[in-house]
């Protein structure tokens, strides 16, 4: 239908003519599922069975991607009359006895030999958070663990089984048993302390 005269839209000499094509939508290119290529990270292995004295590096949260699962991945090297090693990990899981030995490293680490001595300078556990990533001072007197020293005992647990299989892939899960090193013996940081 033509458009009147006077319609304050219509171009003029325009009344009649059919409105222009509109341009073909480009297509929308797809969502890419995979970025540039990268090589594997290597992973950390975890102490052998045997007895160490270990340095802190740091820790971390970790949250499954597909599980949802929480747990918490220490670093540290053993230190010896030959030096420092590469780094290992302690990985412990969100389950009671993971979150009671996350404790009792941390624990170690600080210089406490037992709950209750830890629990005066502590007595709502937020140190265990603190030590968790990049920001690790506790309290006015800034208490960190960083590169605090500790011994440990590492024997072998329950055979690591492959996931296809079923069958043990020659690894064992880890038994930890943390240790204080006294403050005489520290060599890079005095004992913790609990703020004023």
């Amino acid at each position: 239908m033509p458009l009147p005269a006077n319609n304050k839209f219509a171009k003029p000499g325009a009344a009649g003519a059919k409105p222009a094509a509109k341009p073909a939508a480009k297509p929308k290119p797809k969502p890419k599922k995979f970025g540039a290529a990268t090589d594997a990270t290597p992973r950390d292995p975890m102490l052998p069975e045997g007895e160490y004295r270990v340095r802190h590096l740091g820790a971390e949260e970790l949250i499954h991607p597909v599980k949802k699962t929480l747990s918490w991945r220490c670093q540290f090297v053993t230190v010896s009359e030959e030096g420092e090693s590469e780094p290992f990990i302690a990985l412990f899981m969100n389950t009671t006895a993971g979150v009671a030995e996350f404790q009792r490293y941390v624990m170690a680490m600080a210089g406490y030999e037992n709950a209750a001595e830890y629990n005066e300078f502590d007595p709502e556990g937020d140190f265990f958070e603190t030590v968790i990533g990049e920001s690790n001072a506790f309290g006015e007197a800034g208490c960190t663990i960083e590169r605090r020293l500790c011994d440990v005992r590492v024997t072998y647990g329950k055979p690591v089984l492959d996931r296809d299989s079923g069958e043990p892939t020659g690894d064992h899960y880890r038994n930890y048993r943390w240790s204080v090193v006294p403050d005489e013996e520290q060599d890079e940081a005095a004992k913790v302390e609990a703020s004023a």
